[in-house]
């Protein structure tokens, strides 16, 4: 998404992860954890934005479109059987 909007999983939901945390130095990371369904991003980039609060106020915000290191791609798969012989996209099931 170029657009900065939520990106909604395939159930039309916004896709968002939380993690608490105590910070035990002024720099550091933590992970967070996406769990969805993600089939209609095949083929997509997206970049994760982060907001951190303490005691429910918002005190650092890092919404950066182009970061590279946010970014996820999720890449588009597929497959396909073509008969040998007759190099059409039906093929008889044989006993091998």
């Amino acid at each position: 998404h170029k657009t900065g909007e939520p990106v909604l999983d395939s159930k039309g939901k916004k896709i968002f992860g939380l993690q608490k945390f105590i910070p035990k130095t002024a720099k550091g990371s933590v992970e967070v954890e996406f769990n969805f369904d993600g089939n209609t991003l095949a083929g997509k980039n997206i970049t994760v934005f982060e907001e951190c609060y303490l005691d429910e106020e918002l005190i650092a915000v890092h919404k950066d479109i182009e970061d590279i290191s946010q970014m996820i791609h999720f890449p588009e798969l597929k497959t396909s059987v073509k008969d040998d012989q007759t190099g059409i996209h039906i093929i008889k099931s044989e006993k091998d």
